[in-house]
Protein backbone atom coordinates (compact mmCIF):
# COMPACT_ATOMS: atom_id res chain seq x y z
CA UNK A 1 0.00 0.00 0.00
CA UNK A 2 1.91 3.07 -1.21
CA UNK A 3 -0.56 5.26 0.00
CA UNK A 4 0.74 4.20 3.81
CA UNK A 5 4.67 5.61 3.02
CA UNK A 6 3.26 9.28 3.74
CA UNK A 7 1.44 8.55 6.65
CA UNK A 8 3.91 6.37 8.27
CA UNK A 9 6.36 8.70 7.70
CA UNK A 10 4.45 11.56 9.18
CA UNK A 11 3.54 9.60 12.25
CA UNK A 12 7.55 8.71 12.53
CA UNK A 13 8.49 12.19 12.37
CA UNK A 14 5.24 13.24 15.17
CA UNK A 15 6.62 10.13 17.65
CA UNK A 16 10.47 11.33 17.23
CA UNK A 17 9.06 14.99 18.27
CA UNK A 18 7.01 13.70 20.97
CA UNK A 19 9.48 12.05 22.44
CA UNK A 20 11.66 14.51 22.58
CA UNK A 21 9.73 17.23 23.83
CA UNK A 22 8.56 14.84 26.71
CA UNK A 23 11.56 13.79 27.50
CA UNK A 24 13.50 16.94 27.58
CA UNK A 25 13.08 17.58 31.40
CA UNK A 26 14.55 14.24 31.87
CA UNK A 27 17.81 14.37 29.52
CA UNK A 28 18.27 17.81 28.46
CA UNK A 29 20.60 18.83 25.49
CA UNK A 30 21.18 15.02 24.89
CA UNK A 31 17.56 13.90 24.85
CA UNK A 32 18.41 13.71 20.45
CA UNK A 33 21.17 11.63 20.99
CA UNK A 34 19.41 9.17 23.40
CA UNK A 35 16.06 8.84 21.54
CA UNK A 36 17.97 7.91 18.91
CA UNK A 37 20.00 5.68 20.32
CA UNK A 38 16.80 4.12 22.05
CA UNK A 39 15.06 3.73 18.23
CA UNK A 40 17.72 2.04 16.62
CA UNK A 41 18.51 -0.27 19.93
CA UNK A 42 14.51 -1.52 20.11
CA UNK A 43 14.00 -1.46 15.95
CA UNK A 44 17.56 -3.87 15.72
CA UNK A 45 16.83 -6.16 18.75
CA UNK A 46 13.77 -7.67 17.01
CA UNK A 47 16.46 -9.36 14.41
CA UNK A 48 16.95 -11.61 17.43
CA UNK A 49 13.87 -12.69 17.27
CA UNK A 50 12.91 -16.08 15.29
CA UNK A 51 10.15 -15.94 12.89
CA UNK A 52 6.77 -16.93 12.56
CA UNK A 53 4.17 -17.32 15.37
CA UNK A 54 6.92 -17.74 18.26
CA UNK A 55 9.14 -14.54 17.31
CA UNK A 56 5.65 -12.72 17.28
CA UNK A 57 4.19 -14.09 20.66
CA UNK A 58 7.47 -13.34 21.93
CA UNK A 59 7.45 -9.53 20.35
CA UNK A 60 4.47 -9.03 22.67
CA UNK A 61 4.89 -11.02 25.47
CA UNK A 62 8.31 -8.54 25.70
CA UNK A 63 6.70 -5.74 24.80
CA UNK A 64 4.10 -6.04 27.66
CA UNK A 65 6.70 -7.06 30.23
CA UNK A 66 8.67 -3.52 29.27
CA UNK A 67 5.82 -1.50 29.74
CA UNK A 68 4.17 -3.17 32.99
CA UNK A 69 8.20 -2.69 34.59
CA UNK A 70 8.19 0.91 33.29
CA UNK A 71 4.80 1.75 35.00
CA UNK A 72 5.44 -0.18 38.66
CA UNK A 73 9.27 0.95 39.01
CA UNK A 74 9.76 3.16 41.68
CA UNK A 75 10.93 6.98 40.68
CA UNK A 76 10.51 10.20 41.91
CA UNK A 77 8.65 12.55 39.89
CA UNK A 78 10.51 15.52 37.87
CA UNK A 79 8.86 18.24 38.76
Amino acid sequence: MPQMVPVMALSGVVTFVSSILAMWPVWGLLTPVWILILAFGSTFSMMFLPGGRLGNLLFWVGTIVIAYISHTMPHDPVW
